[in-house]
């Protein structure tokens, strides 16, 4: 999910013309916005939104991960082999999810409890639900469950379907969610909303929304960043190629407040990379705050333009970190 961040070259355009718009604040002031002042972004503030996204994109393949591993704890019931896949969010790498129901025993189906201990201490406490041949519900507790990577703690929420096309539609939400290790920690709450679409068992498409609030401290820096439906969606076209479209409004110390991102033309990405850099080789994405707007190109040779002035990928994604 590196290569999501492979954004490539920003050019920044002006449109002129004025109407309302929103300040900052806890709540996102860009939601409605119909009417855009002339003024261009700043052009840190256009830099430090696309280090979020790419910054974000971590998260996301970071806590999908967390999911995975929820669910191969629980080899008793032969779950990590229908969704193992779950933990590698750009759809190109996963294995096929492809679950085999029913999952466990009728007699485990409805209502069970199970306890996993963790590898190096602690536990996790699972309630366990399936309806029927194709609908799963996990919910449970991470009590100071600790493995190699440091110690989790929290409550979770995953609900996973399978339709008759063998598409799969998940939701997995931490709540006071916790982790640490010796030098940094990450907690708050996060949902994440997720659609995996599939032809001839292939995986053709991939989207998750992100919504929540999330402070951590990572290499001596802290931050607090907040999702309103901040969504990735990666898809294949008729050549193969991967493509990426990022829209939603993301908040951020960094940022002083909330902004806004639109996909103008879908991002091409690099499948194979598992790199930060280059982010994409192609695209456009539209940056809103309150009542200003730039227009960021991305472009074959991995350069980022922003307000007229050049950037190497490098220099971006870090300004939030």
């Amino acid at each position: 999910m590196r290569k999501i961040l492979s954004l490539a070259t920003l050019s920044a355009l002006t449109i002129f013309s004025c109407g309302g718009g929103g300040g900052g604040g806890d709540s996102n002031p860009n939601t409605n916005n119909t009417n855009i002042c002339s003024s261009p972004l700043k052009t840190e503030t256009a830099t430090k939104a696309i280090s979020l996204v790419a910054l974000s994109s971590e998260i996301l393949e970071d806590t999908t991960e967390i999911a995975g591993e929820l669910l191969n704890s629980l080899e008793d019931f032969n779950l990590s082999r229908g969704f193992r896949g779950l933990g590698n969010p750009s759809f190109r790498g996963m294995l096929p999810l492809l679950p085999k129901f029913p999952i466990y025993p009728p007699s485990r189906s409805t209502g069970y409890t199970y306890t996993y201990t963790c590898e190096k201490g602690g536990t996790i406490e699972y309630n366990i639900a399936q309806e029927g041949d194709t609908n799963l519900t996990i919910t449970g507790t991470m009590n100071n469950c600790e493995d190699i990577d440091g110690k989790y703690n929290g409550n979770f929420y995953l609900y996973l379907e399978v339709n008759e096309q063998s598409d799969i539609e998940y939701q997995f939400d931490l709540k006071n969610f916790s982790f640490s290790n010796n030098s940094d920690w990450i907690k708050g709450d996060l949902s994440i909303k997720s659609e995996i679409n599939f032809t001839d068992n292939e995986p053709t498409s991939f989207e998750a929304v992100l919504n929540g609030d999330l402070k951590f401290y990572y290499e001596g820096e802290s931050e607090h960043i907040q999702y309103d439906n901040l969504t990735y969606y990666f898809y294949l076209d008729d050549n193969n190629d991967e493509y990426l479209k990022v829209n939603g409004s993301i908040a951020a110390d960094c940022l002083d407040g909330w902004v806004s991102l639109e996909t103008i033309e879908p991002l091409l990405i690099d499948e194979e990379s598992d790199d930060i850099c280059p982010i994409a080789y192609s695209g456009k994405l539209k940056i809103i705050k309150g009542k200003n707007e730039s227009i960021v190109v991305f472009n074959e040779d991995g350069s980022i333009d922003i307000d007229g002035k050049t950037f190497s990928c490098q220099d971006v994604v870090n300004k939030c970190e």
